[in-house]
């Protein structure tokens, strides 16, 4: 779907636009590391508490992977969204008209964190034909939304269109699985991990840009503050967010 965008825009925008939406959700591709990383080390536990028809543990279960998904990638993306203009302005002249469409990724990708792995809980029933359906359903709502906002508002668009397309494949196991097992992630460890991204990360950062006007090293002192600080919370907060040993 992200690829696909990239092409979507390079046809209806042109190429200069293509170049604009692909630095924008460059993003995406560390926040991957963070997704992946939960992916794998709940994959195992989610399959033997579906074996055993527990159903409560699944579901704190996957109270707590958003939980740490959102302790992992929250603070990328809420970083990028406060910084949006200093963060284009890396990739070099002319792409500051991605501004727009960085914030629009961020925002995305900060709700699709908080949703959690339904897709991965729906494949580990062995609804693997469910989870097919969903990944082509966020494919058509990325290429239709691309056709309606990219010719008149490019990389904007295009983000939009992947935002849409995120929302689709994080909501529809969620509600095909309600009949198995209800899933939502509103819970003790995700505000708790939450409320940790949202001051180290989105006030502290507004606060310094406020006083400070911004730029690149206030945003270095931004991240390095705020990863002590979110760090120093989580650990602290340990055993709500379920990190024990």
């Amino acid at each position: 779907v992200q690829r696909g965008g990239v092409v979507m825009v390079a046809l209806l925008n042109g190429l200069s636009g293509a170049a604009v939406f692909t630095a924008a959700t460059r993003i995406m591709v560390v926040g991957q590391f963070g997704t992946q990383a939960v992916l794998y080390a709940a994959q195992p536990r989610f399959a033997e508490l579906l074996a055993a028809r527990d159903h409560a543990a699944v579901r704190s279960l996957y109270q707590a992977g958003t939980a740490w998904l959102v302790c992992l990638n929250w603070p990328l993306y809420l970083t990028a969204l406060v910084f949006a203009p200093e963060v284009m302005r890396l990739f070099g002249d002319g792409y500051e008209a991605g501004v727009l469409a960085l914030v629009i990724v961020c925002a995305g990708q900060l709700t699709a964190q908080v949703l959690g792995m339904g897709d991965l809980v729906l494949t580990m029933t062995g609804r693997t034909g469910l989870n097919l359906f969903n990944n082509v359903m966020s494919l058509l709502a990325n290429v239709a939304v691309c056709v309606l906002l990219v010719p008149a508002y490019g990389a904007a668009g295009a983000a939009v269109a992947l935002v849409a397309a995120a929302l689709v494949r994080k909501l529809l196991p969620l509600w095909q699985l309600r009949s198995l097992v209800v899933l939502h992630p509103v819970s003790r460890p995700v505000l708790a991990a939450t409320g940790s991204a949202l001051v180290w990360f989105g006030a502290l950062p507004l606060f310094l840009d406020a006083v400070t006007g911004g730029g690149v090293p206030v945003l270095a002192a931004a991240v390095l503050v705020g990863a002590l600080g979110h760090l120093g919370t989580v650990w602290r907060l340990r055993d709500r967010l379920e990190l024990r040993r």
